[in-house]
């Protein structure tokens, strides 16, 4: 009798045991899917984002590109209909003697050169300003709120530390040129026509340079 309640309890442990391996079985098997599937997931989202990136920004220089500026330039207008800002300041930036730079050290090393410029653009710049590259050596800023002399402000200091950069192929002397033009109203904030003002005061501040400043 005892023997067989031995056994009874055998067979009921061998049960327990059993029935914890298939469960725990079944738990890494359910872990390792929910794990693969959020894995994948992460994937998508990340490849996802990045052709979202690839198609908003510059990819020498990450810094946003035309389409990337033109998105965020529609909610900056919105906001400026809306009366949430009170104003739009547009600046037009080109390099001088760019051309000089490229010629002297190639262009690698002139694409290095951009890359430097975005990022001291960036650091110098404010979270809820826009910065984007709109061709070769060409860069523009959009900002709310802003006095013109806060732009020139920000141009010192970018060519500052343009000017104290290290380059390893040598040293660059080129620095940044720019023209602003600010609007208040919504109805005159088109960006292709404050741009071509901006960029028309660009032209007024480079030919005070003289002939040399081109290119």
């Amino acid at each position: 009798m005892v023997t067989s309640a031995e056994g009874l309890f055998a067979l009921y442990e061998a049960g327990i045991i059993v029935l914890l391996l298939a469960v725990n079985i079944y738990l890494f098997y359910v872990y390792f899917k929910t794990r693969s599937y959020a894995d994948g997931l992460k994937l998508r989202l990340r490849e996802k984002h990045r052709c979202y990136l690839s198609g908003n920004r510059d990819l020498l220089t990450g810094l946003l590109n035309r389409r990337g500026l033109d998105e965020r330039y529609s909610r900056i207008l919105t906001r400026l209909k809306r009366k949430m800002i009170s104003s739009i300041t547009v600046v037009a930036i080109d390099l001088k003697d760019f051309k000089k730079v490229n010629d002297k050290y190639g262009h690698p090393n002139g694409d290095e050169v951009l890359r430097i410029i975005a990022e001291c653009l960036r650091k110098c710049t404010r979270d809820i300003d826009v910065v984007a590259r709109v061709g070769g050596d060409e860069f523009t800023i959009v900002c709310v709120n802003t006095k013109p002399e806060d732009i020139e402000k920000l141009i010192t200091r970018v060519n500052k530390m343009l000017s104290e950069y290290q380059f390893s192929f040598g040293k660059v002397l080129t620095r940044l040129i720019y023209g602003i033009v600010q609007s208040e109203s919504a109805t005159t904030s088109n960006y292709d026509e404050l741009y071509v003002l901006a960029d028309a005061n660009l032209l007024e501040n480079r030919n005070k340079l003289g002939p040399r400043s081109r290119g």
